[in-house]
């Protein structure tokens, strides 16, 4: 891309960073950036692995009543959305994909819809935005805009992030749960569920395994592992949060009493805390300092709502340690138990912390060179 002019070194490197601390492809990080649009990134795609590519106007034009004979469960095991019939050819169906499909995969697709399927490439966010239009395959937070207003000229319209702040939703939080409930798993953009590792249940033993941690993925994990194993298994919830667009978006974290699923993982997908509103992470996140103790007298109506959707009441103790990447406040560690914290607690997550910041710079380095 830099080649061919689309985009310039320090974008990508901006496009890296981000990349490390939010997740999602490195093209998706430039669309977010307003490096690149989707359709000249579908094009380098295409380039790249050698198949048509699927433009905005393809999806524009796409055939509803063949995009119905695809399930909403096949077309997001696959990645895929229908586009239509191919010009002059009744007897193959185009169907946009977001990587080349193996022959297993094209069977099935054409199998379902009962025609020989021809791929074309398209970038993450456009699959799954139809995924979600189309087929009800909703989208986790990462993918939607944190703040809202018009969309840009040429890029995805990819929704608002529902916060717990809204004002118009009384429900919010029940809505949020139903949220992780239907919410059709897709591979890109969530993890495969892990159990969590003995060995890190010392502070020593993830610190190695975080140093260790080969991606992002395995990085955010090691860190929730170690808050959920560790601290004499005092915590009763723990998170990391990552900061884009002014808010606080839940990535990875754990509920005391609750079994690691698709389903609590997708509850902490969907906290959303704006950085403006009055919450128990304003102050820390303004100062850039750590605060541990009681949660603020009454706690504010966000705060109530994170608790209940956490599963709990007001928690007797907390923990908020914000995290820098490259010099900006990028992650946060959340924690909290319904006694008081262990008197290691502060130490150990600011080491966590201390040990995140270096792996996701290392990360970003990493594919740098």
């Amino acid at each position: 891309m830099i080649a061919e002019g689309f985009c310039s070194q320090e974008q990508i490197d901006r496009a890296l960073e981000a990349q490390a601390v939010h997740g999602g492809r490195l093209g998706t990080c430039l669309v977010e950036q307003y490096a690149i649009g989707l359709d000249d990134l579908g094009g380098a795609l295409a380039r790249q692995h050698d198949l048509p590519v699927a433009l905005q106007r393809h999806f524009d034009q796409a055939d509803p009543a063949i995009q119905q004979r695809l399930s909403p469960e096949t077309a997001a095991q696959w990645c895929a959305v229908p586009l239509g019939r191919l010009p002059g050819d009744v007897e193959r169906i185009a169907v946009a994909v977001l990587d080349p499909l193996d022959d297993d995969a094209l069977y099935e697709l054409s199998d379902a819809l009962g025609a020989e399927v021809v791929a074309a490439i398209a970038p993450q966010l456009r699959i799954l935005y139809h995924l979600e239009r189309v087929y009800g395959v909703e989208r986790t937070n990462r993918f939607k805009r944190g703040i809202r207003g018009g969309s840009e000229p040429g890029q995805e319209r990819r929704g608002f992030v529902k916060t717990l702040s809204d004002a118009d939703t009384g429900d919010s939080v029940s809505s949020l749960g139903r949220i992780a409930v239907r919410r059709i798993q897709v591979a890109p953009t969530a993890s495969a569920v892990s159990e969590p590792e003995p060995e890190i249940a010392s502070l020593d033993g993830a610190l190695r395994a975080i140093r260790r941690a080969s991606g992002r993925a395995r990085v955010g994990s090691v860190v929730v592992s170690a808050l959920e194993l560790g601290f004499e298994q005092a915590l009763s919830a723990g998170m990391v949060m990552t900061i884009r667009s002014g808010l606080l978006l839940g990535w990875r974290g754990f509920v005391r009493g609750r079994p690691s699923s698709p389903v609590t993982r997708q509850s902490i997908e969907a906290v959303a805390v704006p950085l403006g509103a009055p919450s128990l992470f304003h102050q820390p996140c303004r100062s850039a300092c750590s605060y541990f103790g009681p949660p603020p007298a009454g706690g504010s109506e966000v705060d109530h709502r994170l608790w209940t959707l956490l599963g709990t009441e007001a928690p007797g103790e907390i923990g908020v340690h914000p995290v820098q990447v490259f010099g900006h406040l990028a992650c946060v560690l959340y924690v909290q138990t319904a006694g008081e914290l262990p008197a290691a607690a502060a130490g150990g997550i600011a080491e966590l912390g201390q040990a995140l910041c270096a792996a996701l710079e290392r990360l970003v380095r990493a594919d740098e060179r």
